[in-house]
């Protein structure tokens, strides 16, 4: 079995999160990134992405739905 990539998403009514994982041959699931995509529908709402390295990115911008929002984590 060669290694795959699986996300798991959480989304509710005002935010969208996310975490990205590689599953190596033995089934363990390895973090690559983490992220939110916060306050969706609402002033001042963001998208923050998180490596599992440990760099952080926080980009504020007008995030007006949950499709939008998913789009922007893709």
């Amino acid at each position: 079995m060669s290694s795959m990539k699986l996300m798991a998403i959480n989304c509710g009514s005002s935010s969208v999160k996310y975490r990205l994982f590689e599953v190596a041959e033995n089934r363990v699931f390895l973090p690559i990134a983490k992220g939110t995509a916060g306050r969706i529908g609402q002033g001042g709402s963001y998208i923050q992405h998180s490596l599992a390295r440990g760099k952080e990115i926080k980009i504020e911008k007008s995030i007006p739905d949950v499709e939008s929002a998913l789009r922007e984590i893709f």
